[in-house]
């Protein structure tokens, strides 16, 4: 199916005429909902986890489908939603609604307004059916501002489900959204008002380039003043408690401070990159010695370390080096394995559980490409972005 579909896209030679490339946008409209359809029948079964190692669906469009993170988030919210509206998806894989009307419904739900559309997803198809993309946009605007005050009466005081922020990279840099309540609009607003200052007759900026650089401006000015984070690597403190051999064969257990148990082989993946305590108690639990705490990773290290890696190294991870952690390729606990260069990688917070997991492999190479062996035996790589920092 598949070689006859890439026959005939190689083949396909379209005119340079507005009907046939009508038609042409007309059938890949098209076959973009029979991708979504599958996209989230995919999601279903968790195989993107469970097989590929990825955290989210989104993630597993970004890597498989070399598509953009924003591109890759919004196809699988399209297709989580589409799971649960047949009539409009449907309505997608006939032709009847093109991909602008559906993508112009997933943007005016959320989690509170899905039911009432669902209740009536009949009669919306059809109105929606009857309007150009661009109508379709006023008309959903409407709607959701109307099922908003349906699903708010009655809850004074909870949470709005509007107020929101999201931060997300780009090809060119990042995009930064948010809904904002009242109260927080206004300080918004009188925070960009000061920062921009008075527009001189030599600033040549846009106004939303004066808005972009007095964002920047705010941002800075609060990682320059404030007083919870001095800098270096603080990063969430907890204390574990596990005894030598079980940390050391990765069985059994130990506990957090509040005595929730904790296994032993999630202690040895957050033992990777901590600050280590040696404890001697006597077998009634009485501390006798209470050693000085140990940095597994010191920091001028992990700093080389980000240099080198720039984030984390698990093929097609796009997570950035401060979400990350050290890790001791040949485990430092049970193999003895050095603490330098040439024996740890930087992994996010999931995918370093991931290789922590039976039958998952990873390797580090002289030249620092990373090797990942799936259960399954596949291999995937992943180069050095920076390959002068191996000399560091």
């Amino acid at each position: 199916m598949f070689e006859a579909l890439a026959t005939t896209i190689d083949d396909l030679d379209i005119p340079v005429d507005g009907d046939a490339l009508e038609e042409a946008l007309f059938l890949r409209d098209r076959l973009d909902a029979k991708i979504s359809q599958a996209v989230g029948r995919f999601e279903v079964t968790n195989e993107y986890d469970t097989a590929e190692g990825c955290p989210t669906m989104a993630t597993w469009l970004r890597v498989k489908g070399r598509m953009t993170a924003h591109d890759a988030q919004r196809m699988a919210k399209t297709a989580g939603r589409l799971g649960h509206l047949p009539i409009l998806q449907t309505a997608w894989l006939d032709g009847s609604l093109s991909g602008g009307h559906v993508a112009a419904v997933v943007a005016n739900l959320n989690d509170r307004t899905a039911p009432l559309f669902q209740s009536d997803e009949d009669n919306l198809v059809r109105v929606l059916g009857e309007l150009d993309v661009a109508g379709a946009v006023v008309a959903m605007k409407a709607w959701a501002a109307h099922a908003k005050e349906i699903v708010d009466h009655g809850h004074d005081g909870e949470p709005d489900p509007d107020r929101s922020a999201h931060l997300s990279p780009t090809l060119s840099g990042g995009r930064l959204d948010a809904n904002l309540e009242p109260d927080a609009f206004h300080a918004a607003q009188a925070a960009l008002r000061l920062a921009m200052g008075n527009k001189t007759d030599d600033d040549d900026r846009t106004p939303a380039q004066r808005r972009h650089d007095a964002l920047a401006e705010i941002f800075t000015h609060f990682l320059d003043h404030q007083h919870d984070h001095k800098g270096g690597r603080h990063r969430p403190h907890v204390n574990i408690t596990i005894g030598l051999e079980e940390l050391t064969s990765g069985r059994g257990q130990g506990c957090f401070d509040d005595g929730t148990p904790i296994t032993a082989d999630v202690a040895r993946r957050l033992a990777c990159d901590a600050n280590i305590h040696r404890v001697i108690t006597r077998a009634d639990g009485t501390v006798l010695d209470y050693g000085r705490s140990t940095r597994t990773i010191p920091a001028p290290l992990f700093q080389a370390l980000c240099i080198r890696d720039k984030g984390c190294r698990f093929p097609g991870c796009d997570r950035p080096a401060h979400r990350t952690d050290g890790h001791h390729v040949a485990e430092w606990i049970a193999h003895r394995g050095p603490t330098n260069l040439r024996n740890l990688v930087l992994l996010c917070r999931y995918h370093h559980g991931v290789v922590h997991r039976p039958g998952w492999t990873i390797e580090l190479q002289p030249d620092a490409t990373v090797i990942i062996t799936t259960p399954d035996g596949r291999k995937r790589r992943s180069q050095p972005v920076d390959r002068r920092a191996l000399a560091a």
